[in-house]
């Protein structure tokens, strides 16, 4: 079963000279005094530890915050909705756990992800080809090379798209901070009540 934050927890993340914490409306990382080759060779280890489902050729954790802050700056570029990048990321981070989404196709999945979270959730009329050209843009792949591999990554979702609300809040309050556009949750979703939240 999926777990949001599996692959990079923001509550408790340690690395060999990095220890980032996560309090309750605080958040503070501590670095040593360490040479950028060190720090360099751990952004590129894989998420795998703890996690034998990932396969040897996993994305790295910087190429996977990479495309997550791409995401969210195509979804911010286009004025789509924050839980649809949040939604895309489930898809992608399923996608890693089930050994799809390797090194070599990491932008490609990434940004089939984000489209099939467009299409799936954006409750106003959006254009697809404009956004589908932001996406291309943003994540360096063709539009072509996008539209052909829909099906397939459909198919390795199992041709479900619904993502139940505990998988993809997480990675949508976590995005909501870093867009820092709006103070309060209430402020970014006014009085509709699409979405059930606590604060």
């Amino acid at each position: 079963m999926y777990r949001a934050g599996v692959l990079d927890d923001p509550g408790l993340q340690k690395g060999i000279h990095r220890a980032m914490a996560g309090l309750t409306e605080y958040m503070g990382t501590i670095f040593d005094n360490v040479k950028t080759d060190d720090q360099r060779q751990e952004g590129s280890e894989r998420p795998r530890d703890g996690h034998s489902e990932i396969v040897a050729d996993s994305p790295t954790f910087e190429q996977i915050r990479r495309l997550r802050a791409y995401m969210l700056r195509v979804t911010r570029e286009q004025d789509l909705e924050l839980s649809t990048a949040a939604t895309g990321w489930v898809y992608f981070e399923k996608l890693i756990l089930k050994g799809y989404a390797v090194k070599d196709n990491r932008k490609l999945v990434a940004a089939v992800c984000l489209l099939l979270a467009l299409k799936i959730n954006e409750s106003r009329e959006v254009s697809i080809s404009r956004s589908l050209q932001a996406i291309q843009r943003r994540f360096e792949v063709s539009t072509n090379s996008i539209l052909d591999h829909e099906f397939s990554v459909f198919a390795e979702l199992d041709f479900s798209l619904w993502v139940p609300c505990r998988e993809f809040m997480p990675h949508f309050l976590r995005m909501f901070e870093a867009a820092g556009i709006h103070r309060t949750l209430s402020d970014y979703l006014g009085t509709s009540n699409f979405f059930t939240y606590k604060s």
